[in-house]
């Protein structure tokens, strides 16, 4: 059986839109379904920026990071997955439209007292049909 690949949007998050997102979600996890109803997300997270560089005086171009992705979805709760230093990822998920967002431990936000955390990014919307690969590219731009 052929498989079928779908090529979504890359996703731009700007450092300042690095809020935590307030989405209510169960933690619980699916119910078991049969593999035929779902498919395949893979992608990979990036970075794209940073401070310039004193001997060429510019900023780094797109690299890959680690980080946690989510996949947040009314009635299935919410699955995460990671990514490596490679930045790469892959998730079986049942078949439906997730929001999904990421977070990794090189981009923090840091409180007035000084303290750094990792937030969500602003989340995007994701369809993953059955039987078929979907990628996605997850880009944070840092200044």
């Amino acid at each position: 059986m052929a498989r079928h690949v779908k090529q979504v949007a890359g996703v731009v998050v700007s450092a300042a839109a690095l809020a935590a997102v307030g989405v209510a979600a169960a933690s619980a996890a699916p119910p078991a379904r049969p593999a035929s109803s779902g498919g395949t997300v893979t992608g990979r997270l990036l970075v794209e920026g940073g401070p310039v560089n004193p001997w060429t005086g510019r900023q780094p171009g797109k690299r890959p990071i680690p980080g946690t992705i989510r996949f947040i979805s009314t009635g299935r709760g919410t699955l995460t997955t990671r990514a490596g230093n490679s930045g790469t990822f892959t998730a079986r998920l049942p078949a439906g439209t997730y929001c999904v967002s990421f977070r990794t431990p090189r981009i923090l936000e840091v409180s007035s007292n000084g303290t750094g955390h990792q937030t969500w990014s602003s989340p995007r919307t994701v369809t993953i049909t059955p039987r078929h690969t979907t990628r996605i590219i997850l880009t944070s731009i840092v200044p």
